[in-house]
């Protein structure tokens, strides 16, 4: 992988990790609900607790999405942050930092570099290349 596709890889990571955070709370919410009403069940007499069981795995499951999601995410910025490090201008790094990890538009770029927009993108453009090029500080 070259260090622009290890920066591009952040935000793919980033959205995993959300997606199976959202599938976790909605298996945590329905194990939930199933436990409820099976212990409105079991009030009345029914010992059946084989849902609850599924749905309970169901959410560990999840979870345990979750835990690798997070892990590859973290591991994606970390690397990201190693290839930011290796440039020479910390104003590129910046403005990288800013569109691959913060995901900001170029507007909200400019606005907190304190440059224009067509700065930033033409500074984004240069450093990108380097990075495609393996023109960095090793």
């Amino acid at each position: 992988m070259n260090d622009f596709q290890i920066l591009s890889a952040v935000k793919p990571a980033r959205k995993r990790y959300a997606k199976a955070l959202q599938d976790y709370e909605e298996a945590k919410t329905a194990a939930h609900s199933i436990s409820s009403n099976l212990h409105e069940v079991y009030v009345q007499g029914s010992h059946n607790t084989h849902r609850k069981e599924q749905a309970i795995a169901a959410m560990i499951d999840a979870e345990e999405r979750v835990a690798d999601c997070l892990s590859k995410y973290l591991d994606a910025e970390k690397a990201a942050w190693a290839v930011l490090c290796q440039l020479d201008d910390t104003a590129d790094m910046e403005i990288l930092c800013s569109r691959f990890l913060h995901e900001k538009t170029w507007l909200e770029t400019a606005v907190d570099l304190g440059q224009s927009m067509r700065n930033c993108q033409n500074r984004y453009k240069k450093a990108v290349e380097s990075l495609k090029q393996g023109k960095t500080k090793q």
